[in-house]
């Protein structure tokens, strides 16, 4: 063949004759010109076949479709030369579209291992235009991206393959799926550079987002597929602004305000599945000021929350916790503070420990994520009742051992509490009950000058405490003691965390009673306590119903 062809303002719009197919033109007017010479292609040969053409269309418009949605792709100017020799295809095109430019440059080979050497350059492409299937996304993008080396082939990723692209980016806002929620992500900025070369992605990447600065240096491992398959970057933040986490879930635990900035360097091969262990290392610091957490009633805060991982070996990872003037549920504690180790199977709590108002509880355990098995110990040291509740004063002794399961899927603390078990002592020493109803009414029934007592000055107790056994969820005691001046408890029951209900019976001796009949009559005493120490007016009362009552 050796032809020329010339054409001038041909009406794209007779294309509507047709059934529309998604990327004919529907409107448009097209000039150019198409130059054949050489063998005609046999067998996808075409490599003597000599192409040139030229076009220029305006006011072009082409059917497009997004999520089984259409939509007309709008071009007011597309323009450039494509030509054909010895299976290289040279093209030189430009395009006004999308309120920018798009500009392609270079050349693809089209022989069996086809490969390409070319440019894409975008220019200020207003991301408002494609509103149409994609909405709410906004925003303003510039670009170069340079491709060398073989195409994919079968979703494969060839060896040779590099690719070069630099990007700007700026107001942008586009919509985003998490959790089956639908979220607008805005980021005011974000530049910088991604390259790939023998399946190595590398990135060097700046954000402004959340009221603060993002940065993401470093690259990816790929595998064939484009899959990553390792990891090992550097990101940092600063200062970004915690007060929109809360669009995207709510919680006892979400943060509502705060500050969040760090450094933390990840490395190691990224999981290929949902169970597959985790073995990616990080390094570095996170710290958290000012956490506002909980989007309910129950809220919580923290002055200064921060988190630091050191990679110590190929084997684990070493991690320190620490919460500086934590408030949460009426409770305040002067520090936390947790150092773990981490491996790819389970999470060890070596060292824990919690500073109330009053004296410390040390902790020990841990945790394994696949199954969700975990264990505690914790060792109380010095500490005051008055710091965990109102109801109570005086020096506290706990200690215990608990293990259990976390659900997959749970709601609460009761489903949590169905899998608890393990054993707990608590012992309080020379302390006030500054309000406890339950034991003034029993006072007012079994002695009316103890209760007005306790009324005056609260219930001064010389012990309390017992041991509990807890065997998925029910907690168990045969040995729980109040000894007081006024009174003395013995209670034997057992309550249900999961169901939160209470089964108990309570033993009670008014010991004031007793105290005066005895000084006032010493033969009968003697007589009622055989000559020993005790009581024996004893009054029995069953305790049931809801333990948060």
């Amino acid at each position: 063949v050796d032809s020329q062809l010339e054409y001038s303002n041909l009406d794209l719009s007779k294309f509507a004759m047709f059934k529309p197919i998604i990327g004919i033109p529907t409107q448009g007017k097209a000039s150019g010109t198409l130059k054949l010479k050489g063998p005609l292609p046999k067998n996808g040969n075409f490599q003597n076949l000599v192409v040139q053409t030229s076009f220029d269309i305006a006011s072009l418009s082409l059917p497009m479709e997004h999520n089984k949605k259409k939509f007309p792709l709008e071009i007011p100017s597309l323009k450039g030369t494509v030509n054909l020799n010895q299976n290289k295809l040279i093209h030189k095109v430009n395009a006004k579209l999308l309120g920018g430019s798009v500009d392609v440059i270079g050349n693809l080979n089209i022989k069996n291992k086809k490969s390409a050497n070319t440019t894409i350059k975008l220019k200020t492409i207003d991301l408002s235009s494609l509103d149409q299937f994609i909405p709410s996304m906004s925003g303003s993008v510039s670009g170069d991206a340079k491709l060398k080396g073989h195409l994919p082939k079968n979703g494969q990723i060839p060896n040779n393959l590099k690719v070069d692209t630099i990007f700007d980016l700026e107001n942008l806002r586009m919509p985003v799926e998490i959790k089956g929620k639908m979220v607008n992500a805005e980021i005011s900025k974000i530049k910088g550079n991604v390259s790939l070369n023998r399946k190595k992605l590398n990135h060097n990447i700046t954000a402004k987002l959340l009221g603060g600065n993002v940065s993401a240096k470093g690259n990816l491992l790929l595998k064939d597929s484009g899959a990553p398959h390792a990891v090992d970057t550097a990101i940092g933040l600063e200062h970004l602004d915690l007060v929109l986490v809360q669009r995207l879930k709510k919680g006892d635990w979400i943060p509502t305000s705060g500050k969040l900035a760090g450094n933390l360097k990840l490395k190691g091969p990224i999981p290929e599945g949902k169970n597959s262990p985790i073995k990616i290392k990080a390094e570095g610091t996170l710290t958290a000021s000012a956490l506002a957490l909980g989007t309910g009633e129950k809220k919580n805060v923290i002055e200064t929350a921060k988190l630091t991982l050191k990679d110590s070996s190929k084997d684990f990872t070493q991690a320190l916790i620490e919460l500086d003037r934590f408030q949460t549920a009426g409770l305040e504690f002067k520090k936390i503070r947790t150092k773990f180790k981490i491996n790819s199977k389970r999470i060890d709590l070596i060292e824990g420990r919690i500073f109330p108002k009053n004296g410390q509880l040390k902790l020990k355990g841990a945790f394994k994520p696949l199954s969700g098995a975990y264990r505690i110990q914790f060792q109380g040291d010095k500490l005051k009742v008055e710091d965990f509740t109102k109801q109570m004063v005086g020096p506290l002794n706990l200690q215990g051992k608990l293990n259990g399961k976390l659900p997959e899927k749970s709601t609460g603390f009761p489903d949590i509490a169905k899998e608890l078990s393990g054993q707990m002592k608590l012992y309080l020493k020379d302390g006030t009950l500054p309000e406890l109803k339950a034991v003034d009414a029993l006072l007012t029934i079994l002695n009316p000058t103890g209760a007005l007592q306790t009324s005056k000055s609260g219930l001064n107790y010389e012990s309390v405490g017992g041991d509990f056994k807890i065997v998925k969820g029910l907690v168990n005691t045969d040995n729980f003691e109040m000894k007081s001046p006024q009174i003395n408890l013995q209670v034997v029951g057992e309550a249900d965390l999961g169901a939160d209900t209470v089964n108990a019976q309570v033993k009670a001796m008014p010991l004031q009673i007793l105290d005066k009949t005895i000084k006032a009559i010493p033969l009968l005493g003697q007589i009622l306590t055989g000559g020993k120490k005790g009581g024996i007016i004893e009054t029995y009362f069953k305790v049931d119903g809801k333990l948060s009552a």
